[in-house]
């Protein structure tokens, strides 16, 4: 038996991984579909089979639909009831006696972050974009005074004079035509306040004629 060239075993192997990578490439998102519908520990709880299998029927109505998946939760929730799976990954839970289930002290159940809502912020590596709960907790440490009630209670007589100033500034819009953007508005707000806890002399956005929209 005359054995084959080099070029042509090369040939045939090249086309069994071509076949082989093209049975991979479909059996991969069929097992995919079926562990998420079947074996999942959130296959349990009602929603559409849609959302459950792939996270394209959440990306369909927040990208094409412009954020309108809110709605379509609204709507899942009227449907299946109080708690809805929406995705592959998340449920959603429209009633107020869960509240204590879920937001516990790390004393009854250490729960980490979900990595879902920190991938590309692109500060990684800091306090926001800590996924385990045990490194979290040794970075927020530090911070933890500046939350406390004391805390808090020290910052008091400066928040009320960024009150006043917002009240000021709407008050001197009343009766006129212009239109004025709350977003921005309590933007300006917001980032006046964490500038005089932050910076001695900044900026003040609620300074600005247009609630400073840039910030």
């Amino acid at each position: 038996m005359t054995p084959k060239p080099p070029a042509q075993l090369l040939d045939g192997l090249d086309s069994r991984l071509s076949i082989s990578l093209a049975i991979l490439g479909l059996l991969y998102p069929i097992c995919l579909v079926i562990y998420r519908l079947i074996f999942s520990e959130l296959a349990a709880f009602p929603g559409p089979k849609i959302a459950a299998a792939t996270a394209w029927y959440e990306f369909y109505y927040d990208i094409v639909h412009e954020g309108k998946y809110l709605f379509e939760i609204e709507k899942m929730h009227r449907q299946y009831g109080p708690i809805v799976r929406i995705n592959p990954y998340e449920l959603s839970i429209n009633d107020p006696d869960a509240y204590k289930l879920i937001y516990v002290s790390e004393n009854k159940r250490r729960t980490n972050g979900l990595e879902g809502f920190i991938n590309g912020v692109g500060i990684e590596g800091s306090i926001l974009e800590t996924v385990g709960h045990d490194i979290h907790r040794r970075r927020r440490k530090p911070l933890e005074p500046f939350f406390s009630r004391l805390g808090i209670s020290r910052l008091q007589d400066m928040l009320a004079e960024v009150v006043v100033k917002l009240d000021g500034r709407i008050e001197a819009l009343k009766g006129t035509p212009t239109v004025v953007r709350l977003d921005h508005v309590f933007s300006a707000f917001a980032g006046d306040v964490v500038g005089r806890i932050c910076w001695e002399d900044k900026e003040e956005f609620l300074d600005d004629s247009d609630f400073a929209p840039e910030w």
